[in-house]
């Protein structure tokens, strides 16, 4: 095995491994340590997994963390579920660069300070009223699945 990972990055193996999974399938911490012969309690582990799960989502079989235990390989499904609990992280923090720009000291800006500040925010403020109106949709419709279209 170690001969291999000379050859392959080690979120290559992983990937190699983990794309032959069915949907369902669990691969446990020690085996993806097996794997990739790192610690799962390392950040060379963790951006290890993150770099695989990038490229098996790019080949439609995404993973999701089974806390304690290792990765699951997400049912077709439940992508819907993933894609809004993502959604909502990325709204959150658009919330949080609003509420900066909100509150920001705008008297003690310098005058190319304000000009920045003015022009970001305005846009900031666009984009805000967007993701929140784009949000409230998206919860509607995932919690009443009769008005979402039926055919593709």
């Amino acid at each position: 095995m170690s001969e291999l990972i000379n050859n392959k990055k080690k979120e290559e193996i992983l990937y190699d491994y983990i794309i032959n999974l069915n949907y369902g399938d669990t691969v446990l911490h020690q085996d993806i340590e097996e794997i990739i012969q790192e610690n799962h309690d390392s950040k060379k582990y963790h951006s290890i997994i993150q770099k695989a799960k990038r490229k098996l989502l790019e080949s439609s079989k995404g993973l999701e963390n089974v806390k304690g235990i290792g990765y699951r390989v997400i049912h077709p499904d439940n992508y819907t579920d993933l894609s809004l609990k993502y959604i909502k992280s990325g709204y959150r923090r658009i919330d949080n660069g609003f509420k900066v720009l909100q509150y920001a000291p705008v008297n003690d800006m310098s005058k190319e300070g304000f000009e920045r500040y003015r022009h970001i925010r305005d846009s900031a403020n666009r984009l805000h009223a967007m993701v929140a109106g784009g949000c409230t949709e998206i919860k509607m419709l995932s919690k009443n699945s009769k008005l979402l279209p039926t055919s593709r």
